[in-house]
């Protein structure tokens, strides 16, 4: 239909008498969902416009969004995705970026959600501890849309 949707859950539960962190940096479940680009390719997260021709290359960036609810969005010439985080429980204070590198920015982007208690001083969100029997669910949440199937869809509305 040109249009999919995948959802991809992790889960992250201490069985440890002391606090595990979870984080980018130490002990962190790791989703890196990889999306084919084309020239004029660009990322909004939060209130960032990343143009991926100007991502240096195989060196990651981070962009915080504006709240942890909220999806970063890759614009193509053939699609348009949507890529949303839902944290449960959602500890206080929380905060979501998103990891941006390629090493082939011409064929593929990598887009990394990092969660953590808040931003530090490198962009990036300082680890969560979770103590015994605590559990954060992430759920990541894919909108695919091929844009010709669109294109043509509202063509055959008029």
């Amino acid at each position: 239909m040109g249009r999919n949707r995948r959802t991809k859950q992790q889960d992250a539960k201490s069985h440890h008498h002391h606090p595990r962190p979870i984080g980018h940096r130490v002990g962190a479940p790791r989703f890196h969902p990889y999306f084919s680009i084309t020239p004029n390719s660009f990322l909004d997260i939060g209130d960032s416009r990343i143009d991926i021709a100007s991502l240096p290359h195989d060196s990651m960036r981070a962009y915080p969004a504006a709240a942890p609810h909220d999806p970063v969005k890759l614009s193509t010439e053939e699609f348009a995705v949507s890529m949303a985080c839902e944290i449960s429980p959602l500890p206080q204070p929380i905060a979501l970026a998103f990891g941006i590198w390629s090493d082939k920015k011409a064929e593929y982007v990598c887009i990394e959600p990092i969660i953590g208690k808040q931003l530090g001083s490198d962009g990036l969100p300082t680890p969560l501890a979770l103590r015994k029997s605590e559990e954060l669910v992430l759920a990541f949440t894919i909108h695919a849309y091929r844009l010709m199937f669109a294109k043509k869809l509202s063509n055959l509305k008029q």
